[in-house]
């Protein structure tokens, strides 16, 4: 990642970074990333990792096993074997091993979530992403009334175990107009917009009870899609309004 992103990082308060290793395969490589992080003790790293990079991973490290499972890159029944052995290795190595994050607060994320929980030690974490609907945080996913209600149907699947939020996050880029609306300028969050709705996320999972809370993401790239403009950051590297969020 870099020192100065790093240092800036740890300015800003950051006290996790998610890093997603997954396409790596050389084990050397790894451990470069992992020695740069360790400069940074306020820093902690939350690994994305494969079934076989357990064995890479110190005592004491926290990762999630995949990215995202039901949105279908591994089948159902693969997905809970590979959870079987992790948590095997997870336990003999003393690391803190959540399933990979459902992809939303969605009818589909819950219910794979649902399927998969039996396999979920009572002890591990559980992360979630959350990705929002126009017009902004307060806007539940069907058939949920609210926030809370979408809040209390998760905890009613995951029980006492520790939430992690990996990712959250509102894109600056357009979103387009609803096809029936042709006559309406784009949808579109401004800085000052994404800003405002960190500090609501970052209260409401802090009133759930979520130990982890991870923005997505770290820089914007180009071009000027949806889901290129997440970042802290913009892709000159310039902190955007929401970076001072993670102070507050």
């Amino acid at each position: 990642m870099g020192r100065a992103t790093l240092d800036a990082l740890e300015t800003l308060g950051v006290q996790a970074v998610r890093d997603d290793v997954q396409m790596i395969y050389d084990r050397a490589a790894f451990d470069r990333l992992a020695a740069e992080l360790a400069w940074y003790p306020t820093i902690r790293p939350l690994w994305i990792v494969r079934e076989d990079q357990i064995a890479w991973l110190a005592p004491g490290s926290w990762a999630e096993l995949s990215n995202e499972p039901d949105l279908g890159s591994v089948s159902l029944p693969f997905f809970c074997a590979s959870l079987i052995r992790s948590y095997q290795q997870a336990e003999q190595r003393g690391v803190r091993l959540a399933p990979g994050g459902i992809s939303n607060l969605t009818e589909r994320g819950l219910a794979y979530l649902a399927e998969i929980i039996r396999f979920v030690p009572p002890g591990a974490p559980v992360a979630v992403h959350r990705y929002p609907k126009w017009p902004g945080p307060a806007a539940a996913h069907a058939p949920f009334r609210s926030r809370a209600e979408e809040a209390t149907r998760l905890r009613q699947i995951i029980g006492n175990r520790a939430l992690w939020v990996t990712e959250v996050g509102y894109s600056t880029a357009s979103m387009g107009r609803p096809w029936w609306a042709f006559w309406r300028p784009d949808r579109r969050w401004s800085d000052e917009d994404v800003a405002r709705y960190a500090s609501w996320e970052f209260e409401f999972w802090e009133n759930v009870g979520a130990e982890l809370v991870c923005w997505y993401q770290l820089r914007d790239a180009e071009p000027d899609l949806a889901i290129n403009r997440f970042g802290i950051q913009r892709s000159n590297g310039t902190l955007k309004p929401v970076a001072s969020r993670f102070l507050a």
